[in-house]
């Protein structure tokens, strides 16, 4: 996917949910301004990535049934570091961090719990901050919670603000995994066909548009599929 390809998707996006486009091109750039002092280089998340085994964690049902083999088997073993990354959802970091592991990424609109976001940003991770017209309210109140940030858009990119595509926090993982050259991506607990989100998220929506979110980024992610590595680890829901 090129950026032509991703504004074209996003442009349907947006016409289907009444989204305000200005918005969400001015919001990271405000997210920018705000956090310049703690603003990382774009290389830094490059080298978490590149030819490396990509987890990706959602928030679904699924996850806490995975974490503590995956936590075993994987993540403890010192044969794996420098090998794989962890990139999470943002409502994914409370059963994370309760299992002791600390994602390398967070993608982030600042919907998750911020004292779990605020812990994991003590403890190393690097935020992919995203800006758009809806969540200007949280990255005044949170984002200062935050360090290691990268600011991200969905519409057009100013330097340093990045657009590695996605419509939601799991499909845009994904999809920054890839476009940073991820050797296989593999995406545990995030289960698409599952509205109710089990985890806290600071903004709850109403389950008719968290569907419509969802089936998007189903969509999305099944098209990513059609051009890379990307498997599902399954778990009990």
């Amino acid at each position: 996917m090129n950026l032509r390809t991703w504004l074209s998707i996003y442009f349907r996006i947006a016409s289907l949910m009444k989204y305000n486009i200005i918005a969400d091109q001015l919001v990271p750039l405000v997210a920018l301004v705000l956090n310049l002092p703690r603003i990382f280089p774009v290389s830094h998340l490059h080298k978490l990535i590149l030819n490396r085994i990509v987890f990706v964690f959602g928030a679904g049902p699924s996850l806490s049934s995975i974490l503590p083999k995956f936590r075993r088997r994987i993540y403890d073993r010192d044969r794996y570091r420098g090998s794989i990354s962890v990139v999470c959802a943002d409502a994914a970091i409370t059963p994370l961090l309760e299992h002791g592991i600390v994602p390398d990424i967070i993608v982030s609109d600042l919907d998750g719990n911020i004292k779990f976001l605020s812990k994991a940003s003590k403890l190393g991770s690097l935020f992919i901050l995203h800006g758009h017209g809806d969540n200007l309210h949280q990255i005044l109140k949170f984002s200062k919670y935050l360090n290691r940030i990268i600011i991200s858009t969905q519409v057009f990119p100013v330097y340093p603000i990045i657009n590695y595509y996605g419509y939601t926090d799991g499909d845009r993982a994904v999809s920054l995994a890839m476009k940073c050259g991820a050797k296989k991506i593999i995406i545990i607990g995030m289960d698409l066909d599952v509205a109710p989100d089990p985890f806290y998220k600071y903004k709850k929506l109403p389950t008719t548009i968290k569907r419509i979110k969802l089936k998007i980024a189903s969509t999305l992610i099944e098209l990513l599929s059609k051009h890379n590595q990307i498997y599902r680890l399954e778990g009990r829901k």
